[in-house]
């Protein structure tokens, strides 16, 4: 299955260090807000993969003592996943249009973002264009400037299932572990 943890943990570290953000946390949370400048993400959609389910078959070490072996089904694909990045601020216009420029930067230039998920074995697909988000808050104004972006991952679902330790023939039980 797909590590969404150790994925938005690693896009936190590397956005906070690139960005010198004290905050850069998941959208949507209840309580209060961090202090601004900040940097929400939200997953937006899981779009799984057209065509290929690759699948493997395999035999590994039965979990049952009884048994040498069980068999092995290894199914991988490459989902796409969609992020979308918002950057707050109070007032401060040119200081968001700065923050969120240098968010998408590290998700487009090679040497920044791509390079530091590939260990993940995550790709960065593309972003969206970085659009205004502002909202107006009692009697102010919220600064918000966002951007989506494509991550392409692998996921992995393995199933074991178990060997065969009893068959019935014409109604008889022949169990395998005794023939």
């Amino acid at each position: 299955m797909i590590d969404m943890n150790t994925l938005a943990k690693r896009i936190v570290a590397g956005l906070k260090e690139f960005l010198g953000v004290q905050h850069v946390i998941e959208a949507d949370q209840p309580g209060k807000k961090p202090r601004y400048p900040f940097v929400a993400f939200k997953w937006i959609s899981v779009i799984p993969e057209d065509g290929n389910l690759r699948k493997t078959k395999s035999a590994v070490p039965s979990a049952d003592p009884r048994w040498d072996k069980d068999v092995e089904y290894r199914y991988v694909s490459n989902p796409v996943l969609v992020l979308s990045l918002t950057v707050f601020d109070s007032a401060d216009s040119i200081k968001i249009h700065q923050l969120c420029q240098r968010a998408h930067s590290w998700f487009t230039i090679p040497e920044l973002g791509p390079d530091y998920l590939r260990p993940l074995e995550v790709v960065v697909l593309g972003t969206t264009p970085i659009t205004a988000r502002d909202t107006v808050l009692a009697e102010e104004i919220e600064r918000r400037q966002g951007f989506d972006v494509r991550l392409q991952v692998v996921d992995v679902v393995e199933v074991v299932v178990p060997t065969i330790e009893r068959v019935v023939i014409n109604g008889k039980t022949v169990d395998l572990e005794k023939e």
